[in-house]
């Protein structure tokens, strides 16, 4: 993806959007769109917050609930997960990057 083709990213955002999303693919457009610098540096923490609250809420909340829930992540999302936390390290968010290294720690 880059900044230069606005259509073909206006496409792939449209087909993730709309449907189920049994791949994950929701997830990955997002990551892909903070790797690809798309998304501007001062955002990035919203976006990581906003995607770890949707895979995983207990990564960024302490809901005992949540925690149930968090060990019924499928593999492709646990990868997802994995990824937040490189990219959170990447930008120095270290909370994110433990929460989402201790997520998917529990769902393992």
């Amino acid at each position: 993806m880059n900044k230069d083709n606005a259509g073909v990213l206006g496409n792939i955002k449209k087909e993730t959007e709309t449907g189920e999303d049994l791949g994950g693919y929701k997830a990955l457009y997002a990551i892909q769109t903070i790797k690809s610098g798309i998304v501007p540096e001062p955002q990035v923490e919203k976006e990581l917050q906003l995607l770890l609250s949707q895979i995983a809420p207990s990564s960024v909340s302490d809901d005992p609930n949540a925690a149930q829930q968090n060990q019924k992540i499928s593999p492709i999302l646990q990868d997802r997960v994995a990824e937040c936390g490189r990219m959170a390290i990447k930008y120095g968010l270290i909370q994110y990057a433990e929460s989402a290294c201790v997520t998917v720690a529990r769902a393992r």
